[in-house]
Order: structure tokens, then C-alpha cells, then sequence
């Protein structure tokens, strides 16, 4: 049989404050609900003299230094480590001898032939380092067998309940549960997952704060009061925009009307002005049809008076049948030449007002 291994007392630095547990029998146990911290507390101890995990419990993480105080084989020793750090060193002191000197070991060690804090436990305790292929003996092996870690039991016993689960289960075979307990709990439960989202949400908003994403509240409000009196500027413009299109709308119909009354006296006078091209077209025919007979009346005229001339020789004086004769035909010439004047001006004014 190895040596033995006796737990004296605990203590960590937390806050500055030094804090410890006393350890006065051979056994101790750590009772408590799940969750209540006996896996951090078992954890803690061996955490001071070297265990290295992946992941250390936030609880020890919290403490400046941790200490155990322990006896192998009759000798008292002293462990220290700084909790804020899975890494660094253990600090051993023989509490038996004060003419021994402390002696340091890293909790890892980055060099072949170094010797951990792990290892000089283990050489305590009497087990010899042992190596088999690529698998090295060291302190969480030994850990497993000198203390039930997390889940343990409920992995292995209980087929890996949840921890609800197992409470669940365990207070009903005892006959612990409680109606009005259980709506307690429920509501407790449901007011902690309120409050955990509400400081998640909370936390995220306060880091976007931090890094610049987000405004100060003040500032936004700022400009959202900035925002509101330009929209509502805008809409007071749009108010006025909107008054100016409906006059402007009421203008146009008005004017459109005004459009339809010009287009119907447009088609009136170009009505009008197609009959009076009409009648000019046939004064112009009549004008000329009376120029042509005007003219027909000058020839005849004309040779009716060389004709009077030479038969005025003839003639007696006083022969009222040859002053007939020639007489007749210059009332019909004058009143032709007369009527020719008479239309001359109504083609004129015609083409004027055609034109």
C-alpha cells in the first residue's frame, strides 16, 4: 500500500480577502443540490496542486491564488497557485522542515527532461512516471480514481440524465414534490431566463455601444428629432406643391375649356373662310366672264364707231336713223364699264379679308 494522503486545509485569495475551509476528519463529505458546487469544490483542490483541464471551473478562475494544505506519508506540505491562469507554476513548500526551500514546478512543461507539478506529486505519492507507446502517466489519470468528476454519476448510473432530469426523478421517487413548490420553481425559472435574455440582450447592446456601432441614445434622439422636423418640412412642402398643382389643375381646365371654344370658332372661321373662297373663286369667274364680255362690248364699240364715222358722211344731217344706230350702242358700253367698277371693289375686299 502507497502512502497516505490527508487533506488539512483549503484556502484561496478572493478579493483580497484570504478565505479557507478546515478539513478536521479523515472523511468529508460535500452534500448539496445539483449545481450547488461540490464537482467546482473537489475540482479546486487538486486544481492547487497542478491538475491541468481544457477547462477550468469559473468559480476557481475568479480567485487570485489557491492553497492547499495536505500530508503524505507524515509530511506536511503546501501547494500554491494562481487561479487566474491554467498555466504558470505550483509552489511547494515543506511545512515540516522550514530549513527546506520552497521548490517551483511548471503546471506544463516545454522541454524534454522537465519535471511538472503534476509529476513531483506523483513522485509523493510513490508512483513512478510510466510510459506505455505514446500514452504518458500523469496527475488527471490519478485525479479519476481519487475523485468522481462532473456527471459522473448521472453519466454512468443514470444513463446521462439531465441534471432537471434527475431531480425530477429522485424527488418523485421520494415523494418530495410539492404542487405549490413546483409552481414556485416554474415561475422562478421562467422570471431567470427572462432576466438571463434580458442581461444577454443587454450586454450585447452595451458592447455594440463600446465599439462605436451604435450612437449615444442622446445622440439619437437628437437626430431623430432632426429627422421628424425635416419630414415635417417636407410635408409642409408637399402641403404647398399640392395646393399650387390643384390651382394649376383647375387653370389647365380652364384653359382646356378655353382650347375647346377657340377650336370649335377655329373650324367655324376656316368654315367660313372655305365659302368665302368659294364666292371668291366665283366673283372671279364672274369678273372675268364680265372682262371678257367688257371687253367684247369695247371691240364691237369700236367698230361700230368706225362705222358711224364712215356712214356719217353718208348720212344727211338731222338723219335720226343713223344717229340711232350709233347711239344705241353707247348706253350699252357705259353701263357694262359700270358694272365692271362696281365689282372690282368687293374682289378687293374679299381677297383682303382672305388674306
Amino acid at each position: 500500500m502507497g502512502p497516505s494522503f490527508v487533506l488539512e486545509r483549503f484556502e484561496f485569495l478572493y478579493k483580497n480577502e484570504w478565505r479557507y475551509r478546515a478539513f478536521k476528519g479523515l472523511v468529508t463529505f460535500l452534500t448539496g443540490p445539483a449545481g450547488s458546487g461540490k464537482s467546482t469544490g473537489a475540482e479546486s483542490l487538486l486544481y492547487a496542486l497542478g491538475l491541468t483541464k481544457s477547462r477550468v471551473m469559473p468559480e476557481v478562475r475568479q480567485c487570485d491564488v489557491v492553497r492547499l494544505v495536505f500530508r503524505v506519508a507524515g509530511t506536511r506540505w503546501q501547494a500554491s497557485r494562481s487561479g487566474r491562469s491554467s498555466g504558470g507554476q505550483v509552489i511547494f513548500q515543506d511545512l515540516s522542515s522550514s530549513a527546506e526551500p520552497e521548490r517551483s514546478f511548471p503546471v506544463q512543461v516545454s522541454k524534454a527532461g522537465e519535471v511538472s507539478a503534476g509529476d513531483f506529486i506523483l513522485e509523493l505519492f510513490g508512483i513512478q512516471p510510466m510510459r506505455s507507446g505514446a500514452v504518458t502517466l500523469n496527475l488527471s489519470h490519478v485525479y479519476r480514481i481519487m475523485a468522481l468528476g462532473q456527471a459522473t454519476i448521472a453519466t454512468e448510473y443514470l444513463g446521462g440524465l439531465s441534471k432537471a432530469e434527475r431531480v425530477l426523478l429522485f424527488e418523485v421517487l421520494l415523494g418530495l414534490r410539492d404542487a405549490a413548490l413546483d409552481r414556485l420553481e416554474n415561475a422562478a425559472d421562467d422570471a431567470d431566463n427572462r432576466y438571463s435574455k434580458a442581461k444577454r440582450v443587454l450586454n450585447q447592446f452595451n458592447k455594440l455601444r463600446e465599439s462605436g456601432v451604435l450612437a449615444d441614445p442622446e445622440a439619437v434622439r437628437a437626430q431623430h428629432a432632426a429627422k421628424t422636423r425635416a419630414h415635417q418640412e417636407a410635408a409642409r412642402q408637399w402641403d404647398e406643391a399640392n395646393a399650387v398643382y390643384s390651382d394649376m389643375a383647375g387653370e389647365c381646365g380652364r384653359l382646356k375649356a378655353v382650347y375647346e371654344v377657340a377650336d370649335k370658332d377655329l373650324s367655324g372661321a376656316r368654315r367660313k373662310s372655305e365659302e368665302a373662297v368659294a364666292l371668291l373663286r366665283a366673283a372671279s369667274e364672274a369678273q372675268g366672264r364680265a372682262q371678257g364680255h367688257l371687253n367684247g362690248l369695247n371691240a364691237a364699240a369700236m367698230r361700230n364707231e368706225g362705222a358711224v364715222r364712215g356712214a356719217g358722211r353718208l348720212c344727211l344731217r338731222g338723219s335720226r336713223a343713223c344717229v340711232g344706230s350709233a347711239g344705241s350702242l353707247v348706253p350699252r358700253k357705259v353701263a357694262v364699264k359700270s358694272g365692271a367698277r362696281r365689282l372690282s371693289p368687293v374682289l378687293r375686299r374679299s381677297w383682303t379679308a382672305l388674306s
